[in-house]
């Protein structure tokens, strides 16, 4: 009897051991590629490089949504690392139309926004950043949220609905992501990853 409980408990060990192989694998697999910088950090935030102390958008964030076309990108706005008790923060999210396609960045509805909320309130310090992007959708809008409310928002406007239909992920999009709702979302968990990027690169080139 004792003699098959220790089989049974060898060959519980023996699978799940089995079980594990293909998750050790992956996780080695991802941290070579890490370690070698493959792949992109598709963090929607990232240190600045040029300014000290801020953050800044990262450039390719828009590589989430878009594997077939070039990736679209926010304006670059920056904003405080450490928010001081002064600072009034507002995020934007949208497409074209809130990004202020096709006007200059300067003269987009965030930017005036910033100006008369600085000019109405001198003793706040007012941020004002604008993540709207091109061609997407509800998808982008959702998918930023977590990573929004982490940088602690006073406010957050949302100008969208345009892109829908076409956007990124949308129904009618070249990005579409297939129909199925909850695998979109799937695969906008797992594009963080290095080995999922690097499956996606080779599928597309096939």
């Amino acid at each position: 009897m004792g003699k098959d409980k220790y089989a049974f408990k060898r060959k519980i060990v023996f699978v799940l051991i089995q079980l594990l192989i293909p998750f050790i694998i992956i996780f080695l697999v991802e941290l070579s590629l890490r370690l070698i910088h493959s792949g992109d950090n598709l963090s929607l935030f990232q240190k600045s490089n040029h300014y000290k102390g801020y953050y800044e958008i990262n450039r390719s964030v828009g590589k989430r949504y878009f594997t077939k076309l070039p990736a679209t990108s926010s304006i670059n706005d920056l904003f405080l690392i450490e928010k001081p008790d002064s600072c009034y923060r507002i995020f934007i999210l949208g497409g074209s139309s809130a990004q202020g396609f096709p006007y200059q960045s300067g003269v987009s509805f965030g930017r005036i926004l910033n100006y008369r909320l600085q000019d109405a309130f001198p003793d706040k310090l007012i941020e004002v950043v604008n993540l709207a992007m091109v061609a997407t959708n509800s998808y982008t809008q959702a998918d930023f949220i977590d990573e929004v409310l982490k940088k602690k928002p006073d406010a957050i406007l949302i100008y969208a609905g345009h892109n829908e239909y076409y956007g990124a992920l949308g129904v009618g999009s070249v990005e579409n992501g297939g129909n199925v709702r909850w695998m979109k979302i799937l695969n906008l968990r797992l594009v963080h990853l290095r080995t999922y990027q690097l499956l996606q690169r080779i599928i597309s080139k096939s």
